[in-house]
């Protein structure tokens, strides 16, 4: 009997470290995700734009096409008022990535002594009530509201939140009356197997995998030369499709193509 509490002790503990390693490891990286918005974001920002405008033109094209056509006139405001419905999914994108690049940008940093007291108390309080490790507590409305706020001030380094919810924690747990002594979790085995392969996901893929481009100055330096080149590549074709939208328009109206 003492050989499975053992090993059920041993499988628990194994868990709870393999979760704070995947928390770890998606804080690392977020990290890594807003330094690249940092270091890209303007060239990215400008380069979906100009797609979109190409967008926009090749969709005036083919409005305009469709009338010649069916040989009526168009005017410009029908143009832009179909190329508008027609691009709106575009600009939401593009407007979210201007929204994450300022938030990057605005991203403060921590010092070491506050990054330690951060990681200190995160574990602690993922012992306590992480639902994954805490059964008895997934189902509490308070607890999972808890939870919830943890992971925002860990994910943004928000050591006096964290510090207040360190407080609210031991109170709600207190009041509940629930301990936090290590419980049996169904299928533990199986739950290790795929935080594992959690975790290897993580480090094999972006947002992750972004630090050894950042780390690497020549490699930062070659990147930019080619988004440079991209950019310049869907400025040329953006005129190419000006001077097919000009062609097809009869009364020379020219359309201006407003960006944000």
């Amino acid at each position: 009997m003492q050989e499975i509490v053992n090993v059920q002790r041993a499988s628990y503990a194994k868990y709870e470290e393999l979760l704070l390693q995947k928390s770890a490891l998606k804080k690392e990286a977020h990290i890594w995700e807003q330094k690249y918005v940092r270091v890209f974001g303007e060239l990215i920002i400008e380069i979906f734009n100009e797609k979109i405008q190409c967008v926009k033109k090749k969709k005036a094209i083919s409005f305009c096409q469709v009338a010649i056509n069916r040989g009526r006139a168009v005017t410009k405001e029908e143009i832009e008022k179909y190329v508008e419905e027609e691009s709106k999914k575009y600009q939401e994108t593009l407007d979210s990535m201007i929204e994450e690049h300022k938030a990057a940008k605005a991203a403060g940093s921590v010092t070491e002594l506050e990054f330690l007291t951060i990681k200190k108390i995160y574990r602690k309080l993922v012992k306590q009530i992480h639902p994954d490790l805490n059964p008895n507590l997934a189902d509490n409305e308070k607890f999972r509201e808890l939870w919830l706020q943890v992971v925002v001030a860990y994910n943004g380094n928000d050591l006096k939140s964290l510090q207040e919810l360190e407080t609210l924690v031991a109170k709600a747990l207190e009041q509940s009356g629930l301990g936090v002594e290590k419980i049996e979790i169904p299928d533990i085995e199986k739950k290790i197997a795929d935080v594992e392969e959690e975790i290897k996901t993580i480090k094999e893929t972006d947002p992750y995998q972004y630090q050894f481009l950042l780390l690497d100055p020549d490699a930062v330096a070659e990147k930019k030369k080619q988004m440079e080149n991209e950019l310049k590549e869907y400025k040329e074709y953006a005129n190419h499709l000006d001077r097919i939208l000009e062609g097809m328009l009869k009364d020379g109206v020219p359309i201006v193509w407003e960006t944000n």
